[in-house]
C-alpha cells in the first residue's frame, strides 16, 4: 500500500536526504498532499533553498506542469526561481520534486496581525502584475495566485513560479481555496481571465484580511469591503466579475493602478490563446515606465520588503531549538546592551543610545566562560521597525584557544538582516582557553528597548 504524504509525519523526514544531494534540514509548509523544507545546495559556499515534495497520485495543481521545461525562459527579477525538478521516492512513497530559490518571507505571515496600508498594496501590485504579465507574454498562467505566493526572496517582492502552466491546462483545487479560483476554472482550465480573478481576491485579502466572500444565491459577485479604497476597490470589482470575458485586463489594471486615463480595449473573448498584441504594454520593466515610475517604485517596494522582512516568522518556518534541561542549567545570565568592546560593557549614555538606537544593560551580567562579547552593530532604522521582538539562534564551535571557529544559524529569524549581524556578531565572541573545544548556543533577542543575548554551553 502506498502512503500520502499526509500519512507521513514531515518532522519524519527531517534529517534525510533526496536524491543524496538535497538534505531536508527543517519544514516549512506544505499541504495535506505535499510538503515543503529547507534545504541546502552544494557549493563553496553553500546555498539556501527550499525543496516541494508532492505525493505523485495527487491532481491537479500539486502535480508536476503539463509542460516539461516550463521554467526555461521564465527568468525574471519578480518570478521564484525553480532550480531543479524530477522524481523520487521516500520510504516506498513516490513523490515529485521542485528545489527552488528560498524566500525569507510570505506576504500571509502578516495578514493575520494586520492588513496592508494603502502604500504597501500598491508597492504590492506592481511587482506581482509585472510577473504575471511576464508569464502571460509567454502563454503561461500563474494558476494559484494568492497571498501565501507572493513573497520576499533575495531582497525582491516575487510570486511562486511551481505552480506555473500552459493557458487551458485543467488543475482542480481543494475546497479551502475556492475563494481565490475563479469559478469556470473547474469545467475550463485555467486562463490569463482566472489568474485575474486570483488578483481580485489577493487585493480583497489584503486589505481586509479576509478572502472575498460571495453567497451565489444573493449576489451576483464577490463583495468587495466598502473599506477597500480607490483603486484598489476597482480593480478587485473588475477582476471578480463571474464572467471571464467581462473581466478586465492585465493591462487595463495596471493602468488603473498608475492613476493612468480610461484605456479601450474590446472585450476579451473566452479563448485561452495567448494575446500577442498586449505581451508589450504588459511589461512595467520598459524603459518608459522605469523613468516614469522608478522612484516612487523603488520607495514603496522597499517598505513593504522592510515590513515583511521585520514581522515574527510562524514558528514552522524556521529551525527553533528549544534547550534540554540539562542545557538550561548551564545558561549564563543574559548578555543585553548594545555595541560593547572586548571586556567592555557599555553604559546607558553610550554613543550608540546617543545615535537613537536604544539599550538595555542589567548590571553584573556575565556568561560564564565568556572573555569578550560582541554586540551585533544595528542600524537605529531597523531597531526602530522592530514590533515586539525578533529572535536569532546561532551555534558556534569554539577551539581550545578560545577562539570561534564555525558560526552556524539554528534559528534564522524572520529576516537575513538580523541573521547576518547575529552571526557576524557571534563570530567575535572570545573564551577562556580549555584542554579542549566546546560549544555554544546564542539566542539573541531583539528589541525596541535594546538586545539581549542569552549563552548556552552545549554538550560535546
Amino acid at each position: 500500500m502506498i502512503l500520502g504524504m499526509n500519512a507521513v509525519r514531515h518532522d519524519d523526514w527531517i534529517g534525510r536526504i533526496v536524491l543524496g544531494r538535497y538534505p531536508l534540514k527543517a519544514w516549512l509548509g506544505g499541504s495535506p498532499h505535499s510538503s515543503v523544507f529547507l534545504t541546502e545546495l552544494q557549493g563553496d559556499p553553500s546555498q539556501r533553498a527550499a525543496i516541494k515534495l508532492t505525493w505523485d497520485n495527487a491532481t491537479g495543481s500539486e502535480r508536476e506542469p503539463p509542460l516539461a521545461g516550463i521554467q526555461e525562459g521564465l527568468d525574471h527579477p519578480h518570478l521564484l526561481r525553480t532550480l531543479d525538478r524530477g522524481s523520487c521516492e521516500m520510504d516506498g512513497v513516490a513523490l515529485r520534486y521542485v528545489v527552488m530559490e528560498y524566500a525569507e518571507e510570505v506576504l500571509s505571515s502578516i495578514l493575520p496581525e494586520r492588513a496592508l496600508t494603502i502604500d504597501e498594496t500598491r508597492a504590492m501590485l506592481g511587482p506581482v502584475m509585472d510577473g504575471l504579465a511576464a508569464l502571460h507574454a509567454r502563454g503561461f498562467v500563474h494558476s494559484r495566485l494568492k497571498p501565501s505566493n507572493i513573497l520576499v526572496a533575495d531582497d525582491h517582492l516575487k510570486i511562486s513560479s511551481d505552480t506555473v502552466c500552459p493557458a487551458g491546462s485543467m488543475v482542480r483545487f481543494p475546497e479551502t481555496e475556492s475563494a481565490s479560483v475563479a469559478p469556470e476554472v473547474a469545467t475550463e482550465g485555467v486562463s490569463f481571465a482566472s489568474d485575474l480573478w486570483s488578483l481580485g481576491a489577493t487585493i480583497v485579502e489584503a486589505m481586509s484580511q479576509a478572502p472575498p466572500v460571495w453567497k451565489r444565491a444573493t449576489q451576483p459577485a464577490p463583495a468587495v469591503p466598502s473599506s477597500i479604497p480607490e483603486p484598489f476597490a476597482r480593480i478587485a470589482r473588475a477582476c471578480l466579475h463571474p464572467t471571464p470575458a467581462l473581466r478586465c485586463s492585465l493591462h487595463q489594471a495596471q493602468s488603473w493602478l498608475e492613476g493612468k486615463a480610461e484605456v479601450q480595449e474590446t472585450p476579451r473573448s473566452s479563448s485561452l490563446a495567448p494575446v500577442t498584441k498586449q505581451a508589450a504594454p504588459n511589461r512595467l520593466w520598459t524603459s518608459q515606465r522605469v523613468l516614469q515610475g522608478f522612484v516612487a517604485l523603488v520607495a514603496l517596494l522597499l517598505a513593504v520588503i522592510t515590513v515583511l522582512h521585520m514581522r515574527p516568522r510562524h514558528a514552522s518556518q524556521s529551525e527553533t531549538v528549544a534547550p534540554s534541561q540539562q542545557q538550561k542549567q548551564t545558561l549564563a545570565a543574559p548578555v543585553t546592551g548594545m555595541h560593547s568592546s572586548p571586556g567592555q560593557v557599555p553604559s546607558s549614555a553610550s554613543a550608540n543610545d546617543q545615535q537613537g538606537v536604544p539599550a538595555r544593560m542589567e548590571s553584573g551580567a556575565t556568561a560564564g566562560d565568556v572573555l569578550r562579547r560582541s554586540m551585533p552593530e544595528v542600524l537605529p532604522a531597523a531597531m526602530a521597525s522592530i514590533r515586539g521582538k525578533v529572535a536569532v539562534s546561532v551555534r558556534i564551535t569554539v577551539d581550545a584557544a578560545g577562539h570561534v571557529i564555525a558560526a552556524t544559524l539554528v534559528s534564522p529569524g524572520p529576516s537575513k538582516y538580523f541573521s547576518r549581524i547575529s552571526v557576524q556578531a557571534a563570530q567575535q565572541w572570545r573564551f577562556k582557553p580549555a584542554a579542549e573545544g566546546s560549544a555554544w548556543l546564542l539566542h539573541f533577542l531583539y528589541r525596541p528597548s535594546g538586545i539581549e543575548i542569552v549563552p548556552a554551553k552545549l554538550a560535546m
